[in-house]
Protein backbone atom coordinates (compact mmCIF):
# COMPACT_ATOMS: atom_id res chain seq x y z
CA UNK A 1 0.00 0.00 0.00
CA UNK A 2 1.12 3.66 -1.09
CA UNK A 3 1.24 5.99 1.81
CA UNK A 4 0.04 9.42 -0.45
CA UNK A 5 0.23 11.16 2.68
CA UNK A 6 4.19 11.32 2.31
CA UNK A 7 3.87 13.02 -0.69
CA UNK A 8 4.82 16.85 -0.36
CA UNK A 9 1.74 18.16 -2.88
CA UNK A 10 -1.80 18.21 -2.90
CA UNK A 11 -4.11 15.09 -5.48
CA UNK A 12 -0.62 13.09 -6.56
CA UNK A 13 -2.05 11.47 -9.47
CA UNK A 14 -0.39 7.70 -10.38
CA UNK A 15 1.20 8.74 -13.87
CA UNK A 16 3.36 5.39 -14.68
CA UNK A 17 4.41 2.26 -13.13
CA UNK A 18 7.77 -0.53 -13.63
CA UNK A 19 10.60 -0.90 -13.16
CA UNK A 20 12.78 1.30 -10.72
CA UNK A 21 15.79 1.62 -12.97
CA UNK A 22 13.52 2.75 -16.12
CA UNK A 23 11.60 4.89 -13.61
CA UNK A 24 14.90 6.92 -12.22
CA UNK A 25 15.59 7.36 -15.97
CA UNK A 26 11.82 8.71 -16.17
CA UNK A 27 12.30 10.66 -12.99
CA UNK A 28 15.58 12.66 -14.23
CA UNK A 29 13.60 13.49 -17.48
CA UNK A 30 10.52 14.68 -15.64
CA UNK A 31 12.26 16.92 -12.98
CA UNK A 32 14.86 18.29 -15.48
CA UNK A 33 11.49 19.29 -17.51
CA UNK A 34 10.27 20.93 -14.17
CA UNK A 35 7.94 18.22 -13.44
CA UNK A 36 7.26 17.44 -9.51
CA UNK A 37 7.59 13.63 -9.43
CA UNK A 38 7.51 11.46 -6.94
CA UNK A 39 8.46 7.71 -6.99
CA UNK A 40 7.04 5.11 -4.24
CA UNK A 41 7.10 1.55 -3.89
CA UNK A 42 3.48 -0.44 -4.56
CA UNK A 43 3.32 -3.56 -2.18
CA UNK A 44 0.15 -4.55 -3.91
CA UNK A 45 1.30 -4.72 -7.59
CA UNK A 46 5.00 -4.95 -6.21
CA UNK A 47 6.36 -2.39 -8.96
CA UNK A 48 7.39 0.77 -8.46
CA UNK A 49 4.53 4.12 -9.15
CA UNK A 50 5.30 7.79 -10.15
CA UNK A 51 3.44 10.38 -9.03
CA UNK A 52 2.81 13.58 -9.81
CA UNK A 53 0.08 16.86 -8.70
CA UNK A 54 -2.95 16.71 -10.35
CA UNK A 55 -2.12 20.18 -11.56
CA UNK A 56 1.22 19.08 -13.86
CA UNK A 57 -0.42 15.72 -14.75
CA UNK A 58 -1.48 16.33 -18.47
CA UNK A 59 2.10 17.71 -19.09
CA UNK A 60 3.53 14.84 -17.80
CA UNK A 61 1.95 12.71 -19.28
CA UNK A 62 2.47 14.72 -22.95
CA UNK A 63 6.64 14.62 -21.41
CA UNK A 64 5.69 10.95 -20.72
CA UNK A 65 4.77 9.74 -24.28
CA UNK A 66 7.45 12.13 -25.70
CA UNK A 67 10.38 10.31 -23.45
CA UNK A 68 8.69 6.63 -23.81
CA UNK A 69 8.64 6.99 -27.76
CA UNK A 70 12.12 8.09 -28.24
CA UNK A 71 12.67 5.27 -26.15
CA UNK A 72 11.45 2.89 -28.35
CA UNK A 73 13.30 4.65 -31.16
CA UNK A 74 16.44 3.75 -29.59
CA UNK A 75 15.60 0.27 -28.44
CA UNK A 76 14.49 -0.39 -32.20
CA UNK A 77 17.73 1.37 -33.71
CA UNK A 78 19.90 -0.54 -31.32
CA UNK A 79 18.40 -3.99 -32.23
CA UNK A 80 18.59 -3.10 -36.03
CA UNK A 81 22.18 -2.38 -35.07
CA UNK A 82 22.75 -5.72 -33.87
CA UNK A 83 20.67 -7.93 -36.41
CA UNK A 84 23.17 -6.62 -39.73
Amino acid sequence: MIDTNAFCFDSPLRLYSGDSDVLDRIVSYLTYAGVDVTKAYDDEEDAYTLFVPSAQEPRAAKLLQIYLSEEQKRIDEDYKKRGK
